[in-house]
């Protein structure tokens, strides 16, 4: 496929090296749900970034209009510059809203 790799951090296989990001993980374990499909949990151990997308003392990730592709399910992606923002609300929690009202 012609794509350059470059050595990982802290895991054996090597990452793609012209991505913006690569996350290196470590397998936690594997879901068996039938014969052909398995999840896969892992721990983030390691994190390579090109040079100035993440400004390390205020942690802002600066995309210059370059996004992320995100993986929604079988073989549908999205870019995420698409997809309309919004904020994730707060759950109901009965006795905190309780303690609220006192």
């Amino acid at each position: 496929m012609g794509l350059k790799l470059a050595p990982s951090g802290r895991v054996k296989p090597p990452r793609l090296a012209d991505a913006p990001v690569a996350i290196e993980c470590e397998r936690m374990m594997a879901l068996s749900l039938s014969a052909e499909r398995s999840i896969l949990l892992g721990r983030a151990i390691g994190l390579a970034t090109r040079a100035g997308l993440v400004n390390t003392a205020t942690m802002y990730v600066d995309w210059a209009g370059d996004y992320p592709v995100a993986r929604l399910f079988a073989d549908r992606y999205a870019r995420l510059e698409e997809i309309e923002r919004f904020g994730i609300p707060e759950p109901y929690r009965p006795e905190k809203d309780a303690e609220d009202r006192e």
